[in-house]
This record gives C-alpha cells, sequence and structure tokens, in this order.
C-alpha cells in the first residue's frame, strides 16, 4: 500500500555456497486517482457556464466526461483543480465517465446541472400607446428612448410623449432581452383616425416610393426624426395616391406624415 524497495541480500546455490548478490527494487505505489466534478448553476441561453473539476492523485490526469449526449475527453491534465467551460443551448446534466492519474485509474463523483434560461425577444408597436408582443409569464420592463432609460416607465405598455425613437428592455427569470427600436412622431394634432390606412412601397427606397390608400390625399411632409421638414408636396385633385422622390436626401429614417379630409397618419420611411 506504500511505496517500498525490496533488497536481495544473500544468495546459497544447493551446495551451501555463498555467491555475490547486486540490485534493489524498488515498487512505487501511486496514490488513487480521483476526480469530483461540481458546479449546478442556472444561465441564460447563449452564456457560458463554468465547471469545477477537483483531481486527486498524481498528475498528469486523463478525464472523460458526457454533457448527456457526447463524451468528452480531456487529456494531460497537470492541474488538481481545473475549470471545464460549457455552452449549452439547453438545461443540461453534466458527468464524470472516467479519471486516471499517473496511468492509475481512480473513481468518480459529482453530476452537476445547469440549466439554461431563454433570453425574451421582445417587438413592440403602436403609435401613441407602445404596446409588447412575443413575452409571456411574469416579467419586469424598463423602456428607454433613443437607447437611454426612462425613469419611472416600467409597466407594459408606455405612451410617448416626444417624437423619439423607443425600445424596451424585458427582464425574465434573470435574462434580460431589448427589443426592436421604434420611431414614434408626436405631431401634436388630433388623434389618429384609425379608419385611416396606407401604404408606403417601396420600403426601404432609394428615395422615391408610392403611397396608396383608402381615403384622398390632401398633403404630404417628409420630416427628420427631429420634426424638421425635408418635403412637402400638396395633392391636386385630392387623389388616393401619389408618389414621393427625394432622391437627394441623406440615407437614413424619415417620417411621412399623410393629411387626408379625416384625419393624418404618420409612418417611418427608410431612406438607403
Amino acid at each position: 500500500s506504500v511505496s517500498t524497495t525490496y533488497t536481495l541480500t544473500n544468495i546459497t546455490d544447493v551446495g551451501v555456497c555463498a555467491g555475490n548478490v547486486l540490485g534493489n527494487a524498488i515498487i512505487t505505489v501511486l496514490p488513487a486517482a480521483s476526480a469530483t466534478l461540481s458546479g449546478d448553476q442556472t444561465i441564460c441561453a447563449g452564456s457560458t457556464a463554468n465547471l469545477s473539476l477537483s483531481l486527486g492523485g498524481s498528475s498528469p490526469w486523463d478525464v472523460v466526461y458526457s454533457n448527456g449526449t457526447n463524451n468528452i475527453t480531456l487529456n494531460g491534465i497537470t492541474a488538481n483543480s481545473f475549470s471545464i467551460s460549457v455552452t449549452p443551448t439547453a438545461s443540461a446534466t453534466y458527468s464524470l465517465i472516467s479519471v486516471s492519474g499517473g496511468n492509475c485509474p481512480g473513481t468518480i463523483n459529482g453530476s452537476p446541472v445547469v440549466v439554461v434560461n431563454s433570453v425574451p425577444a421582445p417587438v413592440i408597436t403602436g403609435t401613441q400607446t407602445l404596446s409588447i408582443s412575443g413575452v409571456s409569464g411574469t416579467a419586469t420592463y424598463q423602456w428607454q428612448m433613443n437607447g437611454n432609460p426612462i425613469t419611472g416607465a416600467t409597466n407594459n405598455t408606455f405612451n410617448p410623449t416626444t417624437t423619439n425613437t423607443y425600445s424596451v428592455i424585458v427582464t425574465q427569470n434573470g435574462c434580460s432581452g431589448t427589443s426592436n427600436s421604434l420611431p414614434v412622431v408626436i405631431t401634436g394634432l388630433e388623434e389618429e383616425n384609425p379608419l385611416i390606412e396606407f401604404s408606403i412601397f417601396p420600403n426601404p427606397s432609394k428615395g422615391t416610393f408610392t403611397i396608396e390608400g383608402n381615403m384622398e390625399i390632401q398633403t404630404i411632409e417628409v420630416v427628420e426624426l427631429n420634426g424638421k421638414e425635408i418635403q412637402s408636396i400638396e395633392i391636386q385633385y385630392n387623389k388616393a395616391s401619389a408618389t414621393v422622390s427625394m432622391p437627394s436626401v441623406a440615407a437614413g429614417l424619415y417620417f411621412v406624415k399623410i393629411q387626408s379630409d379625416k384625419g393624418q397618419k404618420v409612418y417611418p420611411v427608410m431612406i438607403q
């Protein structure tokens, strides 16, 4: 059970004649290898978990572990504390298959569980009241304006008061996801008529696009995000369609205000 040196002390033949002796035999007993895997934890999808591997016995160690689907081999570990980084796409249990240290097999222990929580993928829509889709269950909310948190805006809906770009961060089970960025124009005019519908195509465009709707168009105004007017068009004969051409404007996001005799609608337009 311990390392021992064996020495030949004498030798005698059958004729009771003594002879010469030479040499020692050393048998080295290495400690048994052992390995313990630990690190129960919860992560968000796409994140990395670090499992702790504690090793006993003599180095170098060779370890085989499983992620529940495949076996992974680690050879030539020299430190008795080792970290294994894993990035599971779903909750998984990790377990040791075998360990050897100094060519000696050993004992294994531990089956840590890594729980993977999904990251919320919220989508916001609306004009006067912004609402969230794509999220169910208990969550917390933080609305943002131009990428900056809005103090006190922590409900699942938000009513913007200024022309800006809005988004929301939704947190569930410790994981946070940010929504799309939604440009909102506050016109200061009367409430939009929900019966008015227009379509703009192509959108994005190279600067020329067509507007068609279910109401006769009186005027069209194109403005920048800061509200600066770029182009204003008065439609003769109050037709329900019109073409806007702005070939020289810079690429970016603009808003198109469409005025009919029944009210106004505002739509975002991307110029490439």
